[in-house]
């Protein structure tokens, strides 16, 4: 599996340019695996977060995941609180129809547990200046 956080070690990789020292990507190059040497390879695992309503609504049935990771061949979709989760086995069922999450509880719990690792590292919104002078201008006109 290729992600948008592989982009910045790819590019830097194909680029021969040196990521900083004290930089920890969240992505892996994958110039191999675009140059057909080898499978796409992830050690690490791969997180998202949505805003996503729960329960979910009625008008949008599928629209309930506010976390999810990817790690090896496992996918655990997760709303807000983990009081809800599906696990699926990506390598065996790609269009994600069985969850696996009562037949395999011991990976869903290592999953919700590594997602719950990675969600206490999350800040807890945007520190510095991270808006353009244009964005800020909006925010103070209203």
């Amino acid at each position: 599996m290729i992600s948008a956080v592989d982009l910045l070690p790819t590019f830097c990789e194909l680029a021969n340019a040196k990521l900083p020292d004290d930089y920890q990507p969240d992505g892996i190059s994958q110039v191999n695996t675009l140059l057909g040497k080898t499978q796409p390879l992830r050690s690490k695992p791969l997180f998202w977060k949505m805003q996503a309503p729960w329960p979910a609504q009625k008008s949008k049935p599928f629209h309930w995941v506010s976390y999810a990771i990817v790690h090896n061949q496992w996918k655990l979709l997760a709303n807000r609180d983990q009081s809800y989760c599906e696990l699926y086995d990506l390598s065996n069922d790609p269009l994600e129809k069985s969850d696996l999450q009562e037949s395999k509880p011991n990976i869903a719990s290592q999953l919700k547990q590594k997602l719950s690792q990675w969600k206490a590292t999350l800040p807890k919104g945007p520190t510095g200046a991270v808006f353009s002078a244009e964005r800020e201008q909006l925010t103070t006109d209203n």
